[in-house]
């Protein structure tokens, strides 16, 4: 595969739910630029609020919840 392969388990779930967090809060700025305020700040809103129950949902499957 491509990549490198990660040795110690901690930090691949440590990479997992680090993947899995939403986008940066700078995401509006950053279109703001081009005119879609209004649409990437409610956007990341939405995403923030999901992520809170994703989030939880993924840590406990990576904890051996399942």
């Amino acid at each position: 595969g491509l990549g490198f392969g990660i040795a110690n388990g901690e930090l691949a779930t440590a990479a997992i739910i680090y993947a899995a967090l939403p986008p940066m809060s700078i995401y509006p700025i950053l279109a703001a630029r081009y005119g879609f305020q209004n649409v990437a700040a409610p956007a990341l809103f939405l995403s923030t609020c999901a992520s809170f129950f994703t989030l939880s949902i993924l840590i406990w499957f990576l904890m051996g919840g399942v």
